[in-house]
């Protein structure tokens, strides 16, 4: 069945973005406050090959789209692109460097149906393109410092307060809480305008305030100061808005005990607690249910808005009045630490207004002299991020020391040519998770088998991994591969074992994957039953195990 779908197209006049190499960085590449226009050479051509998929051949209806000669901005309001034919020429995409051209039709998974691309034809002509409906309640596109062509991928309009933006670390906000009218670097994630495309005109509208931000398949640009997640947030999750009733104390001090009580708080894993915009860490959770959160308060937090997020979509908030722990006879080991440093560029030059963020949620920018500090710093390891629009970004690992002062020298190269942007502070890589059977009884016979693994990022279910073995297939030990997984976040780990008789024993983790090719391991869960834990399970296994999760 042919479905003809209206898109729409934005036609621009040419205007100056791609520059050659080792020349100055176009002015408006690095304005918020000016959308680019088309760079002067078109994309490379395209060859389709005889294996690249075809739309008639497809599940799922097709759509089209009327293309006009010359430049336009394209989209493809899909769940995922499966096929696609009608272009020449490849499609650019703001990417970490700048524009990268990409190949639509024989690798269709390149494209993110949340961005849109541009798009040039020789020629007038027809593009065809086929995928399943956009029908998860959440999509995740990636944004980079600098400009973003942005294009929602639901036949529903999507409502400003539902999105949410994911900083390198996890750290989750709304648009209106880290939007700023600042035309130059400052503490602002992005930049407060949204530039929409209605009528055949460019036509801005404030993040900050409620309404749609993109009406089906509408197509915009935003100006991103650093790399973050855009989640598409188009309803709330199966159990409701996560809604927080009460605050059991409503004031506390570090290392006391607070309960959260409330509604649609979903399940361990998939929520993710927040204090003052601060995450409070997997090790801080003593208890997560639909209706009950009980969490420490960690080291050096502070008064201010407790909020949960569920598979990244926002609740309401609480108050919590954070208060200095009682004076003791005699002084206490100190529980945090401090960073301090200083930006300069690759030549010497001291830099202002770089955004220095961690992980764990807290964040600095440099001042005149390029010099910042963050204090209050749980002990422990921190990945520290630092981004500055026109310079190639940096990140590392930091170790923090109780009672002690950190000092990071970061030095940043400038960009040049085609990079407009920041290059990407987050890489991808893979981790696996192996676990391992275990028998129980005297004679130590009741065999459990590993039935199932699954991973996913803590507090987003949509990133996620999993595998199922249905009977015991006699292996020593069962293993799952996670691959393209951001480092440096958390991930929700469950690990499920069966015997014959249909008994199953669950448990889950919460490890950090900070390298590519980490592996982690899993043993008994019942402890001094049949085999010994591994130091995994002994460390940061605690509660009672949770149910399985269910995706959205």
């Amino acid at each position: 069945m042919l479905l003809r779908t209206r898109l729409f197209l934005i036609i621009l006049a040419g205007c100056l973005v791609l520059t050659a190499a080792g020349s100055a960085i176009p002015r408006e590449a690095l304005d918020p406050t000016r959308v680019p226009g088309m760079p002067t050479e078109p994309p490379p051509l395209l060859t389709r090959s005889p294996q690249a998929p075809d739309p008639e051949v497809s599940n799922w209806p097709t759509q089209q789209v009327q293309t006009s000669a010359g430049w336009q901005l394209i989209n493809f309001p899909v769940g995922r692109l499966e096929a696609l034919r009608g272009l020449d020429r490849m499609l650019l995409r703001r990417g970490p460097g700048g524009l990268e051209a990409i190949d639509p039709v024989n690798r269709p998974q390149q494209v993110d149906p949340g961005q849109a691309y541009l798009a040039y034809c020789d020629r007038p002509g027809l593009v065809e393109f086929s995928g399943p409906p956009a029908e998860n309640l959440l999509h995740t596109s990636r944004l980079y410092a600098g400009w973003n062509f942005l294009a929602s991928p639901f036949q529903v309009p999507v409502q400003r307060q539902n999105i949410t933006l994911t900083r390198p670390g996890g750290t989750t906000a709304r648009p209106a809480e880290v939007a700023g009218p600042e035309t130059s670097p400052g503490r602002a994630w992005i930049f407060s305008t949204l530039y929409g495309y209605r009528n055949s005109r460019w036509v801005a509208a404030d993040l900050r305030s409620p309404g749609e931000v993109f009406g089906p398949s509408r197509m915009g640009a935003i100006f991103c100061w650093s790399e973050m997640d855009l989640n598409w947030n188009q309803s709330p999750p199966s159990g409701g808005s996560p809604t927080l009733q009460k605050t059991t104390p409503p004031r506390a001090t570090p290392g006391q005990v607070v309960t959260l009580t409330g509604c649609g708080l979903g399940s361990p894993g998939r929520g993710i607690l927040s204090l003052s915009g601060l995450p409070i860490q997997p090790e801080n959770i003593l208890e997560w249910t639909p209706t009950r959160v009980k969490f420490r308060v960690p080291p050096g937090a502070f008064s201010g808005a407790l909020r949960v997020m569920v598979d990244r979509y926002p609740g309401n908030s609480l108050n919590l009045e954070v208060g200095s722990p009682p004076a003791r006879p005699a002084p206490s080991a100190p529980t945090t630490g401090s960073l301090v440093g200083q930006v300069v560029s690759s030549d010497g030059r001291l830099l202002a207004n770089a955004q220095i963020h961690l992980d764990d949620g807290h964040e600095a920018l440099s001042d005149l002299n390029g010099t910042f500090r963050i204090d209050n710093l749980p002990a422990g390891p921190v990945k520290a991020y630092i981004t500055l629009p026109g310079f190639k970004s940096a990140s590392g690992q930091v170790q923090i020391t109780a009672g002690a002062t950190r000092t990071l020298q970061v030095s940043l190269s400038p960009t040049s040519g085609p990079e407009v942007g920041a290059r990407s502070v987050e890489k991808s890589g893979s981790f696996t998770v192996m676990a391992y059977p275990f028998t129980l009884g005297q004679e130590q016979k009741n065999r459990y088998w590993v039935y199932r693994i699954e991973a996913w990022e803590y507090g987003n279910y949509k990133r996620r991994w999993d595998k199922t073995w249905w009977t015991d297939i006699g292996d020593p030990k069962f293993e799952l591969n996670c691959p393209v997984a951001p480092l440096g976040r958390s991930y929700a780990v469950v690990v499920t074992w069966r015997n014959q008789a249909g008994d199953e024993r669950t448990c889950r983790w919460t490890p950090k994957v900070h390298r590519d090719g980490e592996i982690f391991r899993y043993y008994n869960p019942l402890g001094s039953q049949g085999l010994a834990p591994g130091p995994d399970l002994a460390a940061i296994a605690r509660g009672s195990a949770p149910p399985r999760p269910h995706a959205r």
